[in-house]
């Protein structure tokens, strides 16, 4: 038995980050499916505990079907860890089902090869596995899910809507400097910084017309301000998926499914290859 699922990328024209929240959701949704029939068949009867809701749908379509997503992974994780559910290699459902979550997770082949040789062991990490991808899950389909605010706002056209989501983003990474400040603070000409932005070796964004430096990727060394070892590697993998700078600060500064911390936290220990690991699983671009 082996479901197919068909995953969409920039190629189909979904953004990346869409995208990514779309093929978790199906898959949440296909494995449920699944383990929910098979159960059924077997009579197997779960009781429910009702819980607070990671995301609470405010009317719009997009908003019910992505808190009804997140109620699914709670489901899933009640339906695996069920007595009745202990990877039986003749029950092809339970196995199909494993595949496919641990499939979500960067830890796939560990996984499996650890089902095999200790289901019940398997099962708890795959748990703490998909609770890292429920997080990165809540968190991305949250702030995709701000712009539907505009249909309720009729002030607001899309681009201040976007303003106003560009501006919170901004502010939960620390704020951010006009060119001339950034360039003050390197010790660099403004088309010094200019070209350091253009050239993907530090981040900055495009905000009413003009640069925006974040702050968050600068950092102090021997008595001098430079940017944070990394930075230009996340720049460059995001400007090559054209998932662009805006992007590239959301990934920074949220919680990670691979790292379990916001990557920007990595960098400033000096972990940069786990980063790079973390932002290619991000884009779906893979290993290079």
């Amino acid at each position: 038995m082996a479901m197919k699922l068909a995953e969409l990328d920039e190629s189909t024209g979904f953004p990346p980050a869409f995208a990514n929240v779309v093929n978790i959701a199906a898959t949440i949704e296909a494995a449920a499916t699944a383990l929910s029939a098979d159960y059924a068949q077997r009579g197997v009867r779960l009781q429910w505990q009702p819980r607070k809701k990671s995301l609470k749908p405010k009317g719009e379509w997009y908003s019910h079907v992505m808190a009804s997503s997140c109620d699914r992974f709670y489901e899933l994780v009640a339906a695996i860890t069920h007595k009745e559910n202990r990877l039986q290699k003749t029950n092809p459902v339970e196995w199909e089902v494993f595949r496919l979550l641990s499939a979500l997770t960067p830890a796939q082949p560990q996984l499996m090869e650890l089902a095999h040789n200790d289901p019940d062991m398997a099962i708890r990490e795959l748990v703490r596995q998909i609770e890292l991808v429920r997080q990165q899950f809540v968190a991305t389909a949250d702030l995709l899910g701000r712009t539907e605010g505009a249909a309720e706002r009729p002030e607001e056209n899309g681009e201040a809507e976007w303003r106003r989501v560009s501006s919170e983003l901004l502010a939960r990474a620390g704020g951010g400097m006009t060119l001339t400040e950034a360039a003050k603070r390197l010790g660099l000409s403004r088309q010094g910084m200019h070209k350091r932005i253009t050239s993907h070796s530090a981040l900055g964004m495009i905000m009413d017309g003009k640069i925006v430096v974040p702050t968050i990727q600068f950092t102090g060394r021997n008595g001098k301000e430079e940017i944070l070892t990394g930075i230009d590697d996340v720049v460059r993998q995001f400007n090559d998926a054209n998932a662009g700078s805006w992007s590239a600060l959301q990934f920074l500064i949220e919680n990670d499914a691979n790292l379990g911390h916001p990557p920007i936290a990595f960098l400033r220990e000096g972990k940069t290859d786990a980063v790079q690991h973390a932002a290619r699983a991000y884009l779906g671009t893979g290993e290079e």
